[in-house]
């Protein structure tokens, strides 16, 4: 059941604004933990390739 339940959260949520869906939910994104980790792979995915062999 909460597979269906993510899918369709993915599914609408997708096609919606961070401002949409911010008002929607009456919170804050930027506070939640996946968006931590996501911002968190973007830094990583960012980084120069040479940064990482030091």
């Amino acid at each position: 059941m909460m597979e269906l339940v993510t899918t369709i959260m993915v599914y609408k949520l997708g096609q919606l604004s961070r401002a949409e869906v911010e008002a929607m939910l009456g919170l804050t994104l930027q506070k939640t933990q996946v968006y931590q980790e996501a911002k968190a792979e973007e830094r990583e995915a960012s980084k120069p390739c040479w940064i990482s062999l030091i």
